[in-house]
């Protein structure tokens, strides 16, 4: 069944400012290594995984990323995932953003973080048809998707068929960290047109390719 492998990108460059494809000046020094170390992690595992493409989104630090994935496992790289709208707050502090709001995004995923930004509930639904056609295009395959941290977060609660918000829990997600969920058919179910599937999370928040990295924990 088809496998996605959910990689939140390396350190960013522009750490602590809001950036998207626009803005982002792509991976520090930081992370790089990070996104080396991912590569050969991924490497080790490829008898296993078996993953045949690398999709990223068009921001230069999750392409980067992908960059190294695609090319130690010698796979075709596909950047073409939307990134991140954030609307008038791109290229600003996040620090700056949030004190200019009453009421964290947090609690108000139907409200955009800034004017033009696209709001929770929005980015939530996209994650999720972008995914189903990834899965649909990719049948029985492993794929990587190099993305940002929303977007994972919005993947698991789509799979768990969980509410699009964060205000009451969230997951913890650290830079070019692995969550791996995998489609399988619903025990009991026969394969044919009628089979049931569902998704079956298989690690989470996934970093011991950096146990070697110095400040690894960084991004």
């Amino acid at each position: 069944m088809t496998r996605l492998l959910l990689i939140r990108h390396g350190a960013a460059a522009n750490h602590g400012l809001i950036a998207s494809t626009r803005t982002c000046r792509g991976l520090s020094p930081l992370g790089h290594n990070q996104a080396r170390a991912l590569a050969q992690r991924l490497a080790t595992e490829q008898r296993n995984l078996r993953t045949t493409t690398v999709y990223t989104t068009t921001v230069p630090r999750a392409r980067q990323t992908g960059e190294h994935l695609a090319h130690v496992l010698g796979v075709p790289l596909r950047a073409e995932l939307p990134g991140p709208n954030y609307g008038t707050a791109e290229g600003r502090y996040l620090a700056e953003v949030l004190a200019r709001r009453d009421v964290p995004p947090a609690l108000e995923p139907e409200t955009p973080l800034a004017e033009g930004a696209e709001p929770w509930t929005r980015l939530s639904s996209r994650v999720s048809h972008e995914l189903a056609i990834i899965t649909d295009r990719h049948p029985g395959e492993t794929v990587a998707v190099v993305c940002h941290r929303q977007n994972i977060v919005a993947a698991t609660q789509s799979f768990l068929g969980a509410p699009p918000t964060v205000e009451h829990v969230s997951i913890e997600l650290g830079p070019t960290s692995i969550t791996d969920w995998q489609q399988r058919l619903v025990r009991g179910t026969r394969t044919s047109s009628t089979s049931r599937y569902r998704w079956v999370l298989l690690r989470c928040n996934d970093l011991n390719h950096l146990n070697e990295v110095d400040g690894a924990s960084a991004g």
